[in-house]
């Protein structure tokens, strides 16, 4: 074929593909054939390039083969025992710092020493074989189709001249065999002697050569596959990227948000729990935003591409315009252009009758040609992007399943690739048996449905397909009246993939009666996890036959009639596309309408819908409602722009006056005021919106109700107590809302003790854990009785704070750059972190008398102290943004904490309101704003200075201290302080903090740390020191007898929240590697204890995330927990400092 022909010429794998768009090609041949040459713009992507063995060496690609599967199978199974991921071969065995681990490996090791040989054999001759069959691979047309398809046929054939290049290479692998064979005498030697080090001339050149050898090779052997893969697919990929990007972004953007958020947070386990818990939440997320999800991903670039194509050439476009505007009284209620973006084209009755003519000059002169239909590899692609999608789904619940079992089942890791595996041969049959049936013999005629000119079509009636006028490449009009399609005898792909459909709608079904039912999360969620996967087949049913009508039948016109019928399949396909339509239009209007609501409301984060909702529909609504406004803004656009361009040509052609050109499309117009908006946006200073506001203390002043000293404080605090027993200073971590439950159930196990009050002295925190023991202190300022305040507990543990985050974050942004108007303050709009506290006071402050959240709001952090003067001391912790220095919040007259910044009052001398101070120490990165303060800065979340509070705490106990020295009086009020027992009791929620105090002892065998790159080593410092550098270095300290020593405290008691720990987590979370070689026993032997302890409810046991809502199986495993024996000793230490 010539050159030009060629790149003209519509490839047949583009056409009756079973993944296509569902505009159908031409139907007689000859026409087709003379529109692409006429109309048609280049092809899409270059020739396309096979991969075949060459003929007559078919023996060696079924070896081939099995090398690859023998290598695949024993890189797997041949590693050492796992007893340190660190050690993952018998070559790091090497490394003297690896010895304490070989008498564990000997004795466990088993048959790998042999496997790990063989492996290492059967890699150096696959490396070999691939280099070989590389070297002498070529290119050829391929028989069956020579002028659009290239075949390389690989074969071990050398090219005259290379038979040098070829023997080198070669005798590099044998190097490589022999040398890394040789290698494993002296692995035998390290396993025998693990404390005799390996020296001498003979082992240090056969390293060398092993190592050298193995990396030549392997560079040698990938980098021919990857260099004949860039060869052969890299210009057809980077065609295909640069021509068909712009319609991916938003599968690829929906995908790296789910990829991203999804995976790295273990929140995600208790968002997809609590939806089992909510049947209106369940059905939303199944019926709606998981549909829509897949629309999004599946379906948009398809609209995109389709849209763009059927527009692009001017015969074409004034054919879809001019009939649409028809003035005919028929088509006054017919849909117009804009509706194009929202219906399917067989919706517009008018386009069934096309008139002759051809357009105005000057009516979009310069698009003669047309976009030529995507490949088969632009449907493949977008439909890989959504079976990739519903598989991270089920690898992410799969996970929650399977992981959270007393023993974790391998089916978390291998679930979703068996499913998509599974999923991939169903699609690779369904294909098959398409293609199968593109032969003459199975070619029928299938007639279409003639409507009468003057019928009115219903919606259900319109979606058929029917005869329609349609215009040849010489401006003809033409009746298409019927199509030529392919037989398909075998249905057993429709049958099996229609079953699976079934099985999906019964397990939904089954599904939602569970969800309402009080059955245990793992049997809904079994359930839900099978329902999941249902869909991946569900999906890829839908993929291949919903075009199937388009170029396929399962009935031929002579013979009996078979289920599924034309009618059924055209159903499925027209259908399921004006439903994708409405689906992309009801989340950007029910999106649109939310983010409106929820920006304009005052109170809208904090309210009780917002709560309501799971927040992972808040997410999945508000990211697919942005990413379908992107799309449907889009096409509006270029729509409008057609529209405004056909009215300017009409009104020209009837020789009436047009409006004067402003010479700037829509598109312009928009792209200005968006450049605009983001210009001011980063010019502007900031409004109030996240601006602390302090509270006059003048009315209490004046009421001599002012705050305490510390001096006046203490003597009351040792006037109100008993001269024995201990004195606790309470610290407790941060961790969200895992951490405040935990914090607020021990502070109410030691009230029930008789250790809250007249015992506790301050309390001191950190983000979460400074939640905790400011929500327990006001339960306790309104005289609550220990029996009541449980309630309270588990009413805030039931709280879901996460989505008033999401709604905010997505929808209350503008509110930043709001100018700060006289009447319409930014202020008056509650942020992320006003929605918090409302919804937390809303709960500990329901009593009302003046415990309110609008009244205390109003009043100086030291207020509930007037009203009850021997409540502990609370101080809050905070990080100031600029310099990460602490600061912090007391109610005393004079705050005592030094080298602190002091935010209890402003240069007014006015003073931060209690539930302010409170959730200042709550503020982490990104989930929540910074706070302004006038003056000071703006301050984050307390964890990214000291995530314990102990700094604090210390420090407190620090200027009583020095108070004590500087009087010396014999009955002093502060030597009489430190005559009691001082205990400072630390309250920890993290799974690093247990295994660091379970494996305490051990600290010392620490061995080795993972590699810290130069970029990793700083951001490592920079994001780690607060939340764990501090806290350990302070438990270093406080375990000290220096500290006892100075007379400072008595006894530091640590309560730990026990975690069940799985593989490698002792590793990562103590950061690197203990040299303990019975470290599975030990960590066998903690879970057990847990195991024990939990007894029935050991079984799908959730451990407790970081985050902001905790499902219920997360809140009765801390409840139990409190209870558990190793916690109850340290509850029994603390209450032995009595005496």
């Amino acid at each position: 074929m010539p050159p030009d022909l060629r790149e003209q010429h519509t490839h047949p794998m583009q056409k009756n593909t079973p993944i296509q768009t569902y505009q159908s090609y031409p139907v007689q041949p000859e026409l087709a054939e003379t529109s692409a040459r006429k109309t048609a713009a280049p092809p899409p992507t270059r020739e396309l390039v096979r991969w075949w063995m060459s003929p007559g060496e078919g023996r060696r690609g079924w070896i081939y083969g099995v090398l690859l599967a023998a290598t695949l199978l024993l890189f797997f199974v041949s590693n050492p025992p796992a007893v340190s991921p660190l050690i993952t071969s018998y070559l790091d065995l090497l490394d003297e710092l690896s010895a304490w681990a070989i008498p564990r490996i000997v004795e466990l090791g088993g048959i790998s020493f042999y496997l790990s040989l063989a492996f290492v054999i059967v890699l150096t001759i696959f490396l070999w074989y691939t280099f070989r069959l590389c070297h002498g691979s070529y290119i050829q047309p391929s028989p069956d189709d020579p002028t659009w398809v290239d075949t390389r046929y690989f074969s071990f054939r050398v090219a005259p001249g290379s038979e040098g290049y070829v023997r080198i290479i070669t005798g590099i692998y044998v190097v490589m065999l022999l040398s890394n064979v040789a290698l494993f005498y002296y692995y035998a030697q390290r396993l025998e002697y693990p404390e005799k080090p390996l020296e001498g001339s003979l082992f240090r050149v056969i390293y060398f050569l092993a190592i050298t050898s193995r990396l030549a090779g392997v560079f040698i052997g990938m980098g021919l596959v990857i260099q004949r893969f860039l060869q052969d697919f890299g210009g057809p990929i980077w065609d295909f990227t640069r021509r068909y990007w712009k319609y991916f972004y938003p599968a690829i953007l929906s995908l790296a948000i789910v990829l991203f958020v999804f995976t790295k947070m273990d929140q995600f386990d208790g968002l997809f729990i609590d939806l089992m818990n909510s049947r209106a939440n369940f059905l939303l997320f199944s019926l709606f935003l998981f549909p829509v999800s897949i629309v999004i991903i599946w379906f948009a670039p398809n609209y995109l591409m389709f849209t763009d194509q059927q527009f692009s050439n001017r015969f074409k476009t004034w054919d879809l315009i001019d009939r649409i505007y028809d003035r005919d009284k028929r088509y006054r209620r017919a849909p117009r252009l804009l509706a194009w973006a929202f219906l399917h084209k067989r919706l517009f009755p008018q386009l069934d009758r096309l008139l002759p003519g051809e357009p105005p000059a000057d009516f979009m002169p310069r698009a003669t040609g047309m976009i030529s239909y995507p490949p088969a590899a632009f449907h493949r692609v977008r439909a890989v992007l959504a079976l990739l999608y519903i598989l991270t789904l089920v690898s992410i619940a799969s996970h929650i399943y399977f992981d959270n079992q007393p023993q974790p089942s391998s089916w978390g890791d291998y679930l979703a690739p068996f499913v998509g595996l599974l999923a991939f041969a169903y699609i690779i049959y369904s294909l098959r048996i398409t293609t199968l049936a593109q032969r003459p013999e199975n070619r029928v005629m299938r007639p279409f449905v003639v409507v009468a000119e003057d019928a009115k079509l219903g919606i259900w009636a319109r979606l058929r397909e029917r005869a329609v006028d349609k215009r040849n490449a010489q401006g003809e009009i033409y009746r298409r009246e019927s199509e030529a399609v392919y037989f398909v005898k075998d249905r057993f792909s429709f049958w099996f993939g229609f079953g699976i459909l079934l099985v999906a709608l019964l397990a939904f079904l089954r599904l939602t009666l569970l969800v309402s039912e009080a059955t245990p999360w793992y049997r809904s969620f079994a359930w839900f996890l099978g329902f999941l996967a249902c869909s991946v087949i569900s999906f890829a049913w839908l993929g291949i036959y919903r075009p199937f009508y388009q170029g396929y039948t399962f009935n031929r016109q002579d013979g009996k009639k078979r289920f599924p019928s034309d009618g059924f399949m055209d159903r499925l396909d027209h259908l399921t596309i004006q439903s994708m339509l409405t689906l992309m239009t009801a989340v950007f209007l029910i999106a649109f309408c939310f983010f409106i609501w929820a920006l304009t409301q005052e109170r809208a984060i904090a309210s009780s819908l917002v709560g309501a909702i799971n927040p992972l529909n808040i997410y999945l609504l508000l990211i697919n409602g942005l990413l379908a406004f992107f799309i449907l803004a889009d096409r509006l656009v270029m729509l409008y722009n057609l529209r405004q361009h056909y009215r300017q040509v009409s009104l020209r052609a009837q020789g009436k006056p047009t409006p004067a050109d402003p010479g700037l499309s829509q598109a312009n117009l928009v792209w200005g005021w968006v450049i605009i908006g983001v210009l001011l946006a980063t010019a502007y200073l900031g409004n109030s919106y996240h601006e602390i506001r302090y509270q006059s203390g003048a009315a209490l002043e004046a009421a001599q109700l002012g705050p305490p000293t510390l001096e006046d404080y203490t003597r009351n605090f040792l006037a109100d107590t008993a001269e024995q027993g201990p004195i606790i200073f309470i610290t407790a971590d941060g961790g969200g809302l895992k951490a405040c439950y935990w914090t607020m159930l021990n502070l109410l196990e030691l009230d029930e003790m008789g250790l809250y009050d007249g015992h506790v002295f301050a309390l001191s925190g950190a983000s979460g854990g400074t939640i905790g023991l400011s929500m327990y202190n006001y339960l306790k300022a309104q005289n609550l009785p220990v029996e009541d305040i449980r309630e309270y507990i588990e009413r805030i543990g039931q709280g879901n704070y996460l989505s008033g985050d999401f709604t905010g974050l997505l929808c209350r942004f503008p509110v930043n750059y709001w100018p700060d108007l006289p009447g319409l303050e930014a202020h008056h709009y509650d942020d992320r972190m006003d929605a918090m506290a409302n919804a937390y006071f809303r709960i500990v402050g329901e009593k009302g008398g003046g415990y309110e959240y609008a009244r205390i709001r109003q009043q100086p952090f030291y207020w509930p102290w007037t009203q009850k003067p021997d409540l502990p001391l609370l101080i809050i912790n905070t990080a100031r943004a600029e310099d990460g220095l602490l600061g912090t919040v007391t109610p005393l007259a004079e705050n005592p904490l030094v080298e602190t910044i002091d935010l209890t009052r402003n240069a007014d001398r006015d003073f931060i309101s209690y539930p302010d101070a409170t959730f200042l120490s709550n503020r982490f990165p990104i989930a929540s704003p910074a706070a302004r303060i006038t003056g000071k800065g703006h301050f984050l979340d307390a964890g990214n200075a000291d995530n314990s509070g102990i700094n604090s705490a210390y420090s407190l106990l620090r200027t009583l201290k020095a108070r004590e020295f500087n009087d010396t009086t014999a009955d002093s009020l502060y030597r009489r302080f430190f005559a009691r027992k001082i205990v400072l009791l630390s309250i920890r929620n993290a799974a690093s903090r247990y295994v660091r105090d379970a494996f305490l002892d051990q600290l010392d065998s620490m061995n080795r740390y993972p590699y810290k790159s130069e970029f990793s080593a700083n951001t490592g410092v920079a994001l780690n020191t607060g939340i764990s550098g501090v806290p350990i270095a302070w438990d270093d300290y406080l375990r000290d007898s220096l500290a006892q020593k100075l007379g400072i405290l008595d006894e530091y008691v640590t309560i730990n929240l026990p975690f069940r720990l799985q593989g490698d987590d002792v590793f990562s979370l103590l950061g690197g590697e203990l040299k303990v070689p019975n470290l599975p026993q030990q960590t066998d032997s903690l879970n057990h204890l847990i195991n024990a302890h939990l007894r029935r409810d050991s079984v799908f046991t959730v451990m407790p995330p970081l985050g902001r809502l905790l499902a219920k199986p997360i809140r009765d495993y801390m409840d139990k927990m409190v209870d558990f024996p190793e916690v109850r000793r340290q509850y029994e230490q603390v209450k032995g400092a009595r005496n």
